[in-house]
């Protein structure tokens, strides 16, 4: 048997909707991976983008045979939005396992090989470690708040508390992802990758989460507060449906900093006290994803970074009393 025969044949899965200013980069990270090209096709599916997105992509697919574009058009089942476009690519797939990435990502050159090697120790749903890159301090504040929430679904991971994965950059097994029935079969989420985790833990599939270099992607940040209020309040969209004593965890974050500022009046030495042990606490968990993952850490933002999510949080709270219908590429929905 040659070296490239031994080589598990992987299907990588992108759902793209106007991202002609990512997606190239995205694919040229893909086609640039250390795993044997024979052993990988690259699916993208274009969700009726109103930009060139198809036309790059298409460009790309006619000088590399491992990438292959689809026009997405109709729903399939229960799916809508991404999830219907991987839903579609899925049937598609000829690959024993099913690698979903973002259009605007960039991956690590051994990511494929990586997240193909916690497969064959028997894990079938398996998130990668992504985090964001820019200059900016709202970018910066981005980074630190994936690291920490990263690692912690990491650290949750190791005492077998499965919580969700990241749409982003997953491994799913086909007979993981089919035993499921697929997304087209899966009650329709706007937090498509938490419900298909849900979903395959619920039929007894192991998950691992991964803090290493090698299973890294690179995502943009929002560029705005807004655009971020926007794909926070996508992301709490699926938090009514876990576990109340892991549901009420954000609150408590937010509750603890708005509480914290008043009892300084009050009870200063202790309020300051509390509020110097939380960030003393939540810091070693984002130093030690910053470590493990071989990122540069943003001192200032880290330090800050308490006050970033205090605000953040509570903004978000407001938001979901006015509104529950989220907005995601030009497309408003509702969440079941």
């Amino acid at each position: 048997m040659s070296t490239v025969e031994k080589y598990l044949f992987v299907s990588i899965l992108v759902a793209a909707r106007n991202e002609e200013d990512n997606i190239q980069t995205c694919i040229e990270s893909l086609i640039n991976q250390s795993y044997p090209k024979e052993k990988i096709e690259i699916l993208v599916g274009d969700d009726g983008s109103e930009d060139d997105t198809y036309e790059i992509v298409q460009s790309i697919a006619q000088t590399n045979n491992i990438v292959q574009l689809f026009k997405i058009k109709e729903n399939l089942g229960l799916a809508k939005g991404k999830a219907n476009v991987l839903a579609q690519l899925a049937k598609k797939a000829k690959g024993e396992v099913f690698l979903i990435t973002d259009a605007d990502m960039v991956l690590s050159s051994n990511w494929v090989k990586e997240m193909v090697n916690e497969y064959s120790n028997g894990y079938h749903i398996i998130t990668g470690f992504t985090t964001v890159e820019g200059n900016s301090t709202l970018a910066k504040w981005q980074k630190v708040e994936w690291v920490n929430v990263l690692t912690s679904l990491f650290l949750l991971s190791k005492i077998n508390i499965p919580i969700s994965c990241m749409g982003n950059n997953m491994l799913v097994s086909k007979s993981a992802y089919e035993s499921t029935g697929g997304y087209e079969k899966i009650p329709f989420s706007v937090v498509e990758d938490f419900a298909l985790f849900q979903e395959v833990i619920k039929k007894g599939w192991k998950f691992k989460h991964l803090i290493t270099s090698n299973a890294l992607g690179i995502s943009k940040p929002e560029v705005s507060f807004n655009e971020l209020l926007k794909q926070r309040f996508r992301w709490g969209a699926g938090l009514n449906k876990i576990p109340w004593y892991l549901r009420i965890l954000p609150y408590i974050q937010t509750c603890f900093l708005w509480l914290i500022i008043p009892l300084i009046f009050f009870f200063p030495v202790a309020a300051i006290c509390a509020l110097g042990l939380k960030i003393i606490l939540q810091s070693t968990v984002i130093i030690y994803g910053f470590s493990k993952a071989k990122l540069k850490i943003p001192w200032l933002n880290l330090f800050t970074f308490e006050f970033y999510q205090g605000f953040l949080y509570a903004t978000l709270i407001v938001k979901n009393i006015f509104s529950k219908k989220v907005e995601w590429k030009g497309r408003l929905y509702k969440e079941n």
